[in-house]
C-alpha cells in the first residue's frame, strides 16, 4: 500500500461540496452555492454566494455558473452578463470558449459563448438516450469537448467528441462506460468490469485491465467508480465506490493501491455505525480534480486534501 503525503488541508464549514480547478488554485462550492476560492496552497482568498448552481466553471479570468435558471458570465459581485436558460446540465471553459450544453424534454442543445456570454455557435439534437443527462469532458485541445450522455443506468452511457465547430464524432466505448478522459492520440475509460484504453482516432481497444484482477473475491460488497482522473507519466487514479484508491500504469496495466496519509481504509462499520460489523474496507473518500497547483481530493463532505501527483505514482 502506497501512502501519498499531504501538502495541505483544509475542512470548510458546508456541506456537499464540488470542487474545479482554476488557474490560481480551487474553487469549492457547496450545495447551497457558497464558493470557497482558494490559492494553491489552499489558502481562502474569497467566498462569495452564486445561489443553488448545478454548475459553475472558472478559468484565470472570468467565472460562469448557472443558478435562478440563467447562466451568467463575469464577476458575481460586479459586471456579468446573464441570459435565461432553465435547463442547463453542464458548462465548461476550454480556452477563450465557454462549451455550455441544455436539455429540453427530447433534445439536447450545445452552445458555444464568449467571455461577454454571447453565443458565437450552437447545434441541437434528440437525446441520444430518451431521458439523458449530459456531462462535459475536457480534451488536451482548445478546440474540442467530449460530450457523456447517461440516464442512470438505464441504458449503457453514450459518448461523442465534439470538435468547436460543432462536428461530433461518436466514441466506441462499452458496458456503463464512464466519461473518457483523452491523454492525446488515445483515451480510457471505466466501466463496471475493466479500466479500458483506446487508440484515437483508430478505435482500437490498446490494453484493458479487470476490476477481478484487483478484487478477485466476488463476495466483496464493492465496484468500480466510473471516474477515471489522469495523473503524470502515464498513470491514472481509479478508484471503487467504497472509496479504495487504485493507481494504474497504462503502459501495462500494472497496478498499486494507495492511500492519502491520514486517509486510511477502515472497516465500514468505523464510517456507518448502523453496519455494525461490517468488516469491508472503506474510506470517506469523494472525488479529485487536477489543477495547475497539484491533486485535490474531498474527504466526507467537506474536508479538502490537496497533493503533489507524482506522489501518487512515485
Amino acid at each position: 500500500m502506497g501512502i501519498v503525503p499531504v501538502r495541505a488541508s483544509r475542512t470548510l464549514p458546508g456541506e456537499g461540496y464540488h470542487t474545479r480547478p482554476w488557474a490560481g488554485g480551487f474553487v469549492a462550492v457547496d450545495r447551497d452555492g457558497h464558493a470557497t476560492v482558494l490559492d494553491g496552497e489552499l489558502g481562502i482568498v474569497d467566498e462569495l454566494d452564486v445561489g443553488p448552481t448545478n454548475d459553475l466553471s472558472r478559468d484565470g479570468a472570468t467565472w460562469a455558473w448557472h443558478a435562478d435558471g440563467a447562466l451568467s458570465v463575469g464577476d458575481p459581485r460586479g459586471e456579468h452578463a446573464s441570459t435565461p436558460l432553465p435547463d442547463i446540465d453542464h458548462c465548461a471553459w476550454s480556452g477563450d470558449t465557454l462549451w455550455v450544453v441544455h436539455r429540453s424534454p427530447a433534445e439536447f442543445t450545445v452552445e458555444l459563448r464568449d467571455r461577454g456570454n454571447r453565443m458565437l455557435r450552437s447545434t441541437s439534437f434528440p437525446d441520444p438516450l430518451e431521458g439523458a443527462s449530459a456531462l462535459l469532458e475536457p480534451h488536451p485541445s482548445d478546440h474540442r469537448m467530449v460530450l457523456w450522455f447517461a440516464d442512470g443506468g438505464v441504458s449503457d452511457p453514450v459518448s461523442w467528441l465534439f470538435d468547436d465547430d460543432l462536428t461530433r464524432v461518436e466514441l466506441p466505448t462499452e458496458y456503463e462506460a464512464g466519461p473518457p478522459v483523452f491523454g492525446g492520440d488515445w483515451f480510457v475509460y471505466g466501466n463496471e468490469e475493466a479500466l479500458v484504453k483506446v487508440a484515437w482516432p483508430h478505435g482500437e481497444e490498446l490494453r484493458r485491465l479487470a476490476w477481478r484482477a484487483i478484487e478477485p473475491d466476488e463476495d466483496v460488497d464493492d465496484s468500480l467508480d466510473l471516474d477515471v482522473l489522469l495523473l503524470p507519466d502515464h498513470h491514472v487514479l481509479w478508484h471503487t465506490s467504497n472509496g479504495l484508491t487504485h493507481v494504474v500504469d497504462l503502459g501495462d496495466m500494472s497496478w498499486r493501491s494507495v492511500a492519502v496519509d491520514g486517509h486510511p481504509a477502515g472497516p465500514t462499520s468505523d464510517f456507518f455505525p448502523s453496519l455494525a460489523g461490517d468488516s469491508t474496507p472503506y474510506t470517506d473518500f469523494g472525488s479529485a480534480v487536477r489543477g495547475p497547483h497539484g491533486l485535490l481530493a474531498t474527504y466526507g463532505r467537506r474536508e479538502l486534501v490537496l497533493t503533489d501527483p507524482l506522489d501518487w505514482i512515485r
